[in-house]
């Protein structure tokens, strides 16, 4: 049977086909940073695709200009050098999924290169299931996309080569045991997974597991896709030459497969703008059409005021401003200082500061609003949360006071909280320092590195404190394994709590939706009892603007593919 299947039904333990029928597609070490580069011409594909005629209509042409903030760490999104929002809009035009979302519509998967997939649920609690290859897909050098090409990317994040380090695409590989549970046959790809949560369906469209050109990939010296010389993907736009630090360019892809009417645009400039005030004229001239991902409230408000940019608040999203303790470090390893430091916390103050009052503080796991979250007159009662601050002041005191006591640790001592260079994080963190000082933790000073070192020390657990932004995928099985599950791909506080990840666990194999849910508020409890090291200061609002010529571009929630997949989107004249 054919239908659209909807991750908010996904704990139904029923035998689902899922044979979409759809309209046309519209961070251990870290690894080394790649060297810079030069601007560089894409090489000569090996194998020209035939010459496609140039369309023509009202929604053709135009080259669609989008500014970055940062400077994008890589192309390799299976890695923590593709792991943010960035990336995906210098390789997500370039590239396809084996499904993905359905666009406008978050948590409904759709087909991308596998046209159809069915799935059979085992009485051993396991799951078979069987995609559909689409014959006609291609790579960009004009040869066939093949399941080999599919199995390599299971393969990858499952058993990454040597020197590779996979990150947001992590969770992909929990599914299956060993590299032998994904075989191919024919035009099928068949993945035996170890439990029967269909959670799997949304890791496999997750916006990091795109699908790679196996041969291209095996034939770099090293594993790692570094930058568009080495980037040979199957989307509806190629990359065309890129200035490391200032632009990269994509071009129009004459024969794309999967709708030979798309994409409308004749191309995508994506432009680095780190100075806040250029971003804003930018904005104000015309000269960019999509603000920065990760927009801040700040500059939002302003551009609320411009009439020609059309402003969206998306609600729903993960994204939210933690404070994160190194569990492996004293004196964070001991729960009295982390349960001090959230008692210490004013979160309204953070929120009016920081997010301009945009969002919420009461979440634990996830914000108001989301199916999973606890209600919020519950979380109002839980410790950190109580309008009577003075009273938890003096409670966060008691405690660190019985700590130094027993141990006879020095809080006024440098305490280095690793910051990264953007505005908001030091303006939070130094808010975060200032509050934390009126509990007696007086030794705080700022760690201000830039993004690539703060990747690379979160990931290597190089750090005391810090304050960072989080965001990623809102499917349970995908969002709590990244961040709060051990080993987690973005479990940077190095939390390894058996009790959250027993829950974690018992939540992949509920058998309804609401089962699911009181699992997973159950967890949430769990973790503000054993005060894992991840805190939630503020769950931030998810702001999008763009200039009002974009027509046909409605992006959702953060991670989804909506943000930077714009084949259909097309430009007024």
């Amino acid at each position: 049977m054919n239908f659209r299947l909807s991750l908010l039904l996904l704990a139904l333990l029923v035998v689902v086909g899922a044979a979409v029928a759809c309209g046309a597609a519209e961070e251990p070490a870290s690894q080394a940073p790649a060297p810079a580069q030069e601007t560089t011409a894409m090489p000569e594909p090996t194998a020209e695709p035939p010459a496609a005629e140039q369309p023509s209509g009202d929604k053709y042409g135009g080259t669609l200009r989008v500014q970055l903030h940062l400077d994008p760490t890589g192309v390799d999104l299976h890695t923590p050098r593709g792991a943010s929002s960035r990336e995906f809009w210098i390789a997500q035009p370039a590239l396809n999924y084996l499904v993905t979302e359905e666009l406008g519509s978050p948590g409904v998967i759709a087909p991308d290169l596998a046209e159809s997939w069915d799935v059979t649920l085992n009485d051993d609690g396991t799951a078979d299931w069987t995609f559909n290859l689409n014959t006609s897909a291609k790579w960009h050098n004009g040869e066939a996309v093949t399941v080999d090409d599919i199995k390599f990317n299971f393969d990858r994040v499952k058993n990454p080569p040597e020197g590779l380090i996979i990150g947001r695409a992590k969770p992909v590989g929990t599914y299956y045991d060993n590299v032998d549970d994904v075989q191919v046959s024919g035009s099928q790809i068949m993945v035996h997974t170890n439990n029967k949560s269909q959670g799997f369906l949304a890791a496999v469209a997750l916006t990091n597991f795109p699908i790679f050109n196996k041969a291209a990939t095996e034939a770099l010296p090293q594993p790692l896709i570094r930058n568009y010389d080495e980037l040979v993907g199957s989307g509806p736009f190629i990359p065309e030459d890129f200035e490391t630090g200032a632009r990269y360019s994509l071009t129009r892809n004459s024969s794309y497969w999967a709708n030979p009417d798309l994409p409308y645009l004749d191309g995508i400039e994506v432009l680095v703008m780190v100075d806040e005030a250029t971003r804003l004229a930018a904005l104000q001239t015309g000269q960019v059409d999509i603000a920065y991902p990760q927009l801040d409230a700040s500059l939002y408000v302003q551009l609320q005021d411009m009439d020609h940019m059309v402003t969206k608040e998306v609600l729903g999203d993960v994204s939210h401003w933690d404070v994160q303790m190194n569990e492996e470090r004293e004196p964070w390893n001991d729960i009295r200082v982390r349960q001090a430091v959230s008692l210490g916390m004013n979160r309204m103050r953070v929120g009016e500061i920081s997010e301009r009052g945009f969002g919420s503080p009461y979440g634990i796991l996830y914000p108001p609003g989301s199916p999973y979250a606890l209600p919020v007159d519950e979380v109002k009662q839980l410790p950190g949360f109580s309008e009577d601050k003075d009273a938890e002041i003096e409670e966060a005191k008691r405690l660190l006071a019985e700590y130094v006591e027993d141990t006879g640790y020095d809080f006024s001592q440098e305490i280095p909280m690793l910051t990264e260079n953007r505005s908001e994080n030091i303006e939070g963190a130094t808010l975060l320092i200032q509050q934390l000082s009126n509990i007696g933790i007086t030794g705080g000073v700022m760690d201000v590195q830039e993004d690539a070192v703060t990747e690379e020390r979160e990931i290597a657990h190089d750090f005391n404190i810090m304050i960072r932004g989080f965001g990623g995928p809102v499917e349970p099985d995908l969002h709590l394994q990244n961040q709060y599950v051990t080993d987690g791909a973005r479990n940077f506080a190095a939390m390894s709590h058996p009790e959250i990840d027993s829950l974690y666990d018992q939540q992949r194999s509920a058998e309804t939706h609401e089962e699911r849910v009181a699992i997973i508020q159950d967890m949430a409890r769990k973790f503000w009892e054993v005060q894992g090291g991840s805190v939630p200061m503020w769950w931030r609002a998810k702001f999008h603007a763009y200039n009002e010529r974009v027509q046909d571009y409605n992006p959702q929630l953060a991670f989804s593919p909506d943000t930077a997949n714009v084949a259909h989107v097309w430009l007024s004249k």
